[in-house]
């Protein structure tokens, strides 16, 4: 029999021989394994850790088991809440999926300031976030369906921001040293491939100084891609779908979520902005050396999407929120794939929207966007709101007008001169299922 494996493959010949050999002689872990961790997907991942070597791939599994006993391994999954110091400096990006459907993690490592940290006093517990982070990934990954299992998952290490210090800094390789040695002995095969990106000259003195505590096999799924940022990000685009990948990493998603306390997994299935129809879109000239904004004022709750291109070349773009950043800052791939955002808000405030083209000295770019403002389905508001647009529409419209939906024959221009705020005329037509976007963001130019 072949069992499916979602980012694994099938069983060999081999392997299948060695996991029936190997089950025997681990009989006595099983019921502590649980039904996950003993499932064929699961213990496949020792034997081929050790090559299917079945002593080594025991004393593996007995050794990390014992690993797991001492440092309390199994409690940290047992909860979702993080120290939000950690969070903060050691953030982590999961939610995207490879073309093959395996779970895409990105650590943008270049921020982690290690050092730092190490100095704060988190040096044991920069360790244990990242296992919690680890265990609980594991758990999300892993279905209860035993004809179809995860249990690996894509890496991508983002090394933009990287410093000199933490790469001369003995404290820094040590750690690191140490945790890709645990990372190595305790959670075999979890990872199908890494892809190290933006990679600054300063990694040549240390990567070689990090690789030796890793297996050959494990050293085999890394792909460094380089620092060129058109040569890696297209070479993630073989990889996985643009629709997949954050913006600042060559795909289209301009408001990919950090994992964080308040999310939770819930991050797996975060809405997306809807794909708007190409009519929908402004176009609007961006200067050299200038920027573009779009500021909404927003209640909590209270949604906003987007979606932009530009022709020929890429832009910068971040998103603000009552002036503070929101997600980084990134010089997207507008002209290779529509980029896409959703925000709900947190707090009452006003959201921008910053095209930026102040690195182009001397080439203009045109953007084409269109933005959707998704407001409170407030009954009472959108009833007086109504009785005051429908009055001053009827004194300049003839025959007067007793239906919202009588709106639409009103021709564009006449709106904008007529509607008295544009929160009015979004919960108005909200729940209109012919509202088109390109009206709504034309109203609150």
């Amino acid at each position: 029999m072949k069992y499916k494996m979602s980012s694994a493959g099938v069983f060999t010949g081999a392997e299948q021989t060695a996991l029936v050999k190997f089950r025997a002689n681990i009989s006595d872990l099983i019921e502590r394994l649980g039904d996950k961790e003993s499932h064929d997907a699961n213990l496949i991942r020792w034997l081929r850790a050790r090559d299917l070597n079945l002593e080594k791939a025991e004393e593996m599994l007995r050794t990390s088991l014992q690993w797991r006993l001492e440092n309390n391994i199994d409690d940290l999954a047992k909860d979702i809440l993080f120290d939000e110091y950690l969070l903060k400096n050691m953030p982590l990006k999961p939610g995207s999926r490879d073309k093959q459907g395996t779970i895409v993690l990105v650590c943008p490592f270049g921020r982690w300031d290690i050092k730092e940290m190490i100095n704060d006093g988190y040096k044991e517990k920069m360790h244990y976030y990242v296992f919690k982070f680890l265990e609980l990934f594991s758990t999300q990954l892993q279905s209860l369906n035993k004809e179809n299992i995860q249990t690996q998952v894509v890496i991508i290490f983002d090394y933009d921001q990287f410093m000199m210090k933490q790469a001369f800094s003995q404290q820094v390789i040590k750690w690191v040293m140490e945790f890709f040695r645990l990372f190595d002995a305790h959670y075999p095969e979890r990872m199908k491939a890494a892809y190290v990106v933006n990679v600054p000259k300063i990694f040549e003195i240390f990567w070689p100084v990090i690789n030796p505590v890793l297996s050959a096999r494990t050293l085999s799924k890394v792909r460094v891609l380089g620092g060129k940022s058109n040569h890696w990000r297209s070479k993630l685009r073989e990889i996985i779908d643009s629709h997949e990948l954050p913006s600042d990493l060559g795909g289209s998603n301009t408001a990919a979520e950090f994992f964080s306390s308040r999310l939770g997994f819930s991050i797996f299935a975060l809405p997306r902005s809807p794909s708007y129809p190409s009519y929908d879109f402004v176009p609007v000239n961006v200067a050299a050396g200038g920027k573009f904004t779009r500021s909404f004022e927003i209640f909590t709750g209270e949604k906003m999407s987007w979606n932009f291109k530009t022709e020929d070349y890429d832009i910068g773009f971040e998103v603000l929120m009552n002036g503070e950043q929101m997600f980084p800052y990134a010089k997207v791939d507008a002209h290779l794939c529509i980029q896409d955002g959703l925000v709900s808000a947190s707090k009452d405030g006003t959201y921008t929207l910053v095209f930026d083209n102040s690195y182009s000295r001397y080439r203009s770019k045109t953007i084409y966007y269109v933005v959707y403002v998704d407001t409170f389905k407030h009954v009472q508001f959108k009833k007086a709101a109504s009785s005051v647009v429908l009055q001053q529409v009827a004194e300049v419209v003839e025959p007067p007008m007793n239906d919202l939906t009588q709106l639409y024959m009103i021709p564009e221009f006449l709106l904008k001169s007529l509607i008295p705020s544009s929160r009015c005329i979004n919960l108005l037509l909200e729940d209109e299922a012919t509202m088109v976007p390109r009206l709504l963001d034309s109203l609150l130019v």
